[in-house]
């Protein structure tokens, strides 16, 4: 055959060495005296190019690896003056032109929609539109596949789009991928071509497809009435077809009688592989072509024209052993499945079949810990040894979501098989992390010593790590070293990958009144210091000379959602003016929304107080009952945003002394008593709100923030407020609260949420510490939410 490459560098067209090997490699498949004839054309051809343009030119078939079921390609991001080596899938089912790893985008310096250049050795792309993304899959491939790719991470994926205006042909049984320079129909009509020959073999199909944003969409057939949605995909290596389509196609393993794609039978290749394809994709799908039906063709796809060329160039061999293996799959047969790995196992589904076999085995009852075990070992035989260890642990890890006590042994078998392999393992922790897992093992039976000589080894190895930090604490908290278990569950739970668990266990120990008696929050404040986002001001109003004219106001109101991430720098600012402010200068309250999401600081008297204010988002601050701020943002912004806010708390305005607050309390034995005095103007109106808060408390939850502070907890007063007499008198309100009881009504509040919202908390804060709790007494004006006074009363302790 003879067509020529199409030319992709902007400062170079055809190199003379490289077109004079093209025709070489002809001449090698006896094409004879019209091959050299060519020769000689394109040598002229190229030397006057060479005269007129003056540039060297890159040959225009690229070459390719499939490493971990992707077809992967070597080259650099090169973005203005910066250049990044790179691995780079090549996904040519993918919608969009190239979508670059968030931390390579940070180096190239480039945002959604920059152009980058795309350079291999072969040739360059120009001008490709970029769309960094936190991408995991790239990140796992450079993990597990780092010797593969020689410690050059792969960093971005390159669809479709990135060819745009070339033909491309892939071919997936020599690992290339070429760019030719004539569209599908001029290269299947020209009578020189070898390509036409081949097309009118009869071994070769044109297949329309439709291009859509998300992704190439084809039409087949399971039978003559059943149409099927197809897409075109080369990043997966099986054939897949729905669960539900298979299922309505009478052949819910996937072994169908026939499944055409145009003219083409599809089932004379490959088997269909089963899977739930609505959990893949967001479009209803029906089949994604894989790699495991390309291997039989070559595949050159017109993307200006939308159509798709298959050439055959290997006969159907019909694999009837992966068929066996998906249909035992489907059926969950434990013994079918184990046929599949015992007679292949080189299979490139041998690894997850072994897998899969386990799995089986753990789920049978009554559960036999030999055919775990064997299942163990044909698995572990199929994992290459630099991977062995880390599939051991994840096998291992399977097994305490099991409530068997048979598995205590097996397990242990599991992670010294693991242990065992754990020198030859590309992960270099690999040992720290068996021995987490045996002492975690140690703990769960029991046997405490052992569980911390092989918990304080882990450690040793990973000192950060969350897991080992939650089963030490587990450790020491069934070893009644509380202290300790806290500060480890703290360390487990403000890791970036922290276990939910560890903050039920902080939570638990929290709501523990025995252990709060001894370790209270301002302890663990002291712990946090540096370790969480915070903000503190360089300065305070007290000490700021030139505010000696500015009042500020007297009470700050924030509503905020520990799961709403924007909140983040709301919250930071606000504990930023707790601390410039006193709290006799300034009064800080915090009500806590269900806004986005549920949250377990919501109480009632916040509920109410948002729909006082007509508070619909998260975070909004006012400044006594006015001017409402709504900053958004993380803790880079924490200063700005804290600036904003103490100016709106320092201006200047008429402050009304028409109404009197006064009172006290005292907690003795568990019950706090006291009152708050009201008096005012006769004929004014006025509203009492009576808060009970709490200075400081923790709660993890999305936004970042560990530790809130001046949280509303309940009203003493009606939620919606109490009217004040107009007649000029005097009103004390009583306060009598028994801390007891206060406890068992935040755990309704939290409890009644729980089952409105249908959620269940990891952390439930039930538990106030009397020396963090403040009353709070506003009086406000119901119409036009002015603050009339403000007091703010602590606790005489005992």
């Amino acid at each position: 055959m003879f067509y020529m490459p199409i030319v992709t560098s902007s400062s170079s067209l055809i190199n003379q060495n490289n077109i004079t090997r093209y025709i070489r490699r002809m001449d090698q498949r006896q094409f004879g005296q019209r091959a050299m004839w060519y020769h000689s054309i394109a040598v002229v051809y190229v030397a006057f190019l060479f005269i007129i343009l003056g540039s060297e030119c890159q040959a225009a078939t690229l070459s390719l690896k499939q490493i971990g079921g992707r077809f992967i390609a070597r080259g650099e991001l090169v973005h203005a003056d910066r250049a990044v080596p790179a691995h780079m899938i090549i996904d040519l089912g993918t919608p969009i032109p190239l979508l670059i790893h968030e931390n390579t985008s940070k180096v190239l310096k480039v945002d959604k929609g920059s152009p980058v250049a795309l350079r291999f050795s072969e040739f360059t792309l120009s001008d490709i539109s970029c769309t960094p993304a936190g991408i995991e899959l790239l990140e796992e491939i450079t993990r597990d596949y780092a010797e593969e790719l020689e410690e050059i991470p792969v960093v971005a994926v390159v669809g479709l789009p990135a060819f745009a205006g070339h033909t491309v042909e892939l071919n997936t049984r020599n690992l290339s991928l070429s760019l030719l320079s004539r569209p599908l129909d001029a290269i299947l009509t020209d009578p020189e071509l070898e390509l036409n020959s081949a097309w009118k073999s009869g071994k070769s199909w044109v297949i329309p497809f439709e291009s859509q944003s998300n992704g190439y969409w084809m039409t087949g057939h399971a039978g003559e009435d059943f149409e099927l949605k197809i897409r075109f995909s080369t990043a997966v290596v099986d054939t897949l077809i729905d669960q539900v389509t298979a299922d309505l196609a009478g052949a819910p393993g996937g072994d169908l009688d026939t499944l055409t794609l145009g003219d083409l039978e599809i089932t004379d290749y490959i088997a269909l592989r089963p899977e739930d394809l609505t959990a893949m994709l967001s479009t209803p799908c029906d089949v994604i072509l894989g790699a495991n039906l390309m291997d039989h063709f070559r595949i050159t796809i017109d993307y200006d024209h939308n159509k798709m060329w298959f050439l055959e160039t290997l006969e159907p061999n019909f694999p009837t052993a992966e068929q066996a293996f998906f249909v035992a799959r489907y059926e969950e047969n434990a013994n079918g499945v184990e046929q599949f790995v015992t007679e292949h196992p080189h299979s490139r589904l041998a690894q997850e079949a072994a897998q899969i076999l386990y799995r089986l085995r753990l789920a049978e009852f009554p559960l036999d810990p030999k055919t775990v075990i064997h299942a163990v070992r044909l698995y572990a035989a199929t994992v290459k040894p630099g991977l062995r260890a880390r599939r051991l642990i994840e096998l291992a890890d399977e097994l305490y979501n099991n409530d068997s006590n048979d598995l205590a042994d097996v397990g242990r078998m599991v992670l010294d098989m693991a242990l065992d392999s754990a020198p030859d393992d590309v992960n270099a922790l690999a040992e720290y992390q068996i021995r987490a897992r045996l002492g975690r093992l140690a703990v769960m039976q029991k046997d405490f010593l052992q569980a911390r000589r092989y918990l304080l080894s882990a450690v040793f190895g990973m000192p950060q790590d969350p897991f080992v930090n939650y089963w030490l604490g587990v450790l020491y908290e069934k070893t009644e070293k509380c202290n300790r278990a806290w500060s480890r569950y703290l360390q487990a739970a403000i890791a970036k990958d922290a276990p939910p668990e560890a903050a039920q266990a902080l939570g638990r120990l929290n709501n523990d009144a025995v252990f709060r008696e001894q370790f209270t929050m301002r302890d663990a404040e002291q712990l946090l210091e540096g370790r969480i986002p915070e903000y503190h001001p360089a300065t305070r109003y007290d000490d700021d000379k030139s505010l000696v004219d500015e009042k500020p106001v007297r009470l700050i109101e924030m509503f905020t959602c520990v799961d709403q991430p924007m909140t983040q720098v709301a919250e930071l600012a606000f504990s930023g003016l707790r601390e410039y402010f006193t709290d006799q200068t300034v009064v800080l309250i915090g009500y806590h929304l269900p806004v986005p999401s549920p949250d377990p600081l919501v109480c009632p008297a916040a509920l109410a107080r948002g729909e006082f204010y007509q508070v619909t988002d998260t975070a909004t601050i006012l400044f006594d009952g006015n001017d409402a701020q709504s900053p958004a943002g993380d803790e880079t912004m924490a200063e700005q945003v804290f600036g904003v806010l103490k100016r709106a708390a320092l201006k200047s305005q008429p402050i009304s002394e028409t109404w009197q607050l006064s009172g006290g309390i005292d907690h003795r034995d568990g019950i706090i008593t006291g009152q708050v005095k009201v008096q005012g103007p006769a004929a004014t109106d006025g509203r009492l709100w009576v808060l009970v808060c709490e200075k400081i408390i923790m709660v993890s939850g999305g936004n970042g923030i560990l530790l809130h502070r001046n949280v509303c907890r309940t009203s003493l007063t009606d939620p919606n407020g109490l009217t004040l007499p107009r007649d000029g008198s005097v009103l004390a309100f009583p306060i009598e609260l028994d801390m007891e009881n206060l406890n068992k009504i935040i755990s309704d509040q939290i409890a009644g949420q729980e089952e409105t919202q249908g959620v269940r908390f990891y952390t439930r804060p039930t538990y106030i510490d009397p020396a963090e709790l403040v009353i709070v007494a506003i009086v406000q004006n119901p119409d036009n939410k002015a603050d009339l006074s403000v007091l703010s009363l602590e606790l005489n302790q005992e």
